[in-house]
């Protein structure tokens, strides 16, 4: 077996000393001739040069004997000097805490699995415990929070997002952030977007993405996944207009049609409904023919035409969104 040989470090009496010594060598050789006659890279000899770190003893002596140098004035000391000195110090560290420094390392291991089972153990279950939530039973408001997660939401495996318009959605954000903390009794959080006038709502919560998912809402892509009112929401007038709300205060909008007829020009509010999703417009469409509202489907939009079915929407529906209710009213 080869003994391995051990390296040592050259310690001048100071830092400058070691850079004066090394402006020295300059006038005699370049970096890369110096890194190549002692075996390392530029960038070391120039560590070595602005005393960064000690140099290698024996490269010391290899410049000295090439360009007939003497000998600085150093000391031959281990590379691995310094790690004397970090174990005494953690030695001195433990002995001053403890009383004693520990023996047997069995001893050690046995009375730490002792801890573990007593102590350890629970105390870290504790501490990596799901935060808790409180989990409401099925009412309107918990049906138009499902509206407004499958409007403008997401479901990840450890969080939610809602993510609305910074300006126009300003007085929707305040109402679906008090809904958040009213059903679940949690505080979110929310970030505006850089890329876009956009903020999002956050909670996260593992409990409450697995309670949702219960709900029925999917995690990660909903459309994917065939995304639908839930089947405990369509069974319930109340909580099925409840959650049209939310869909359509999210994905929903309020625009102003315009159309000329004998020479004479009409403005009236239509409302409009966007989702890649046809289960979920077949949905809504029935959810609004049950409530005597007319809408009519073409592509990805849903659209409620006529000025009767706009006026009993918002009659019978309702929008918990101002931007929807000031474009009414205009």
């Amino acid at each position: 077996m080869l003994k391995q040989s051990i390296v040592y470090s050259a310690k001048f009496s100071s830092t400058d000393s070691q850079r004066t010594w090394f402006r020295k060598v300059e006038v005699c050789s370049t970096n890369s001739t110096l890194a190549g006659l002692c075996h390392c890279s530029e960038r070391t000899i120039r560590d070595w040069k602005n005393g960064k770190f000690r140099p290698r003893h024996d490269c010391i002596q290899k410049i000295c004997h090439r360009y007939k140098l003497p000998m600085p004035t150093i000391q031959k000391i281990s590379r691995f000097e310094h790690l004397k000195l970090s174990g005494r110090k953690g030695g001195l560290a433990v002995l001053e805490k403890y009383g004693k420094l520990p023996i047997r390392e069995q001893v050690r291991k046995e009375k730490w699995n002792d801890w573990w089972k007593t102590v350890g153990k629970e105390s870290y279950i504790k501490s990596h415990a799901p935060l808790r939530i409180t989990k409401p039973k099925k009412n309107p408001a918990l049906a138009e929070f499902v509206g407004i997660m499958m409007g403008d939401g997401t479901v990840s495996t450890y969080h939610i997002g809602i993510t609305l318009n910074a300006t126009d959605d300003a007085e929707y954000v305040v109402f679906v952030m008090k809904l958040i903390k009213k059903l679940f009794g949690v505080h979110p959080k929310i970030y505006k977007r850089k890329d876009k006038n956009a903020v999002v709502i956050t909670v996260a919560r593992k409990l409450l993405v697995e309670y949702l998912h219960s709900l029925g809402l999917p995690i990660g892509n909903k459309i994917k996944q065939g995304l639908n009112i839930p089947t405990w929401i369509l069974n319930n007038p109340e909580y099925a207009r409840a959650c049209l709300r939310g869909l359509m205060d999210t994905d929903g909008s309020v625009f102003t049609h315009t159309y000329k007829s004998k020479e004479k020009i009409y403005h009236y509010k239509k409302l409009s409904f966007t989702s890649a999703s046809p289960a979920l417009l077949a949905s809504v469409q029935e959810i609004l023919t049950q409530n005597n509202i007319q809408a009519h489907i073409s592509k990805t939009n849903l659209r409620i035409g006529t000025r009767t079915s706009v006026e009993r929407y918002f009659s019978c529906i309702s929008s918990h969104n101002t931007k929807h209710l000031k474009r009414i009213a205009e």
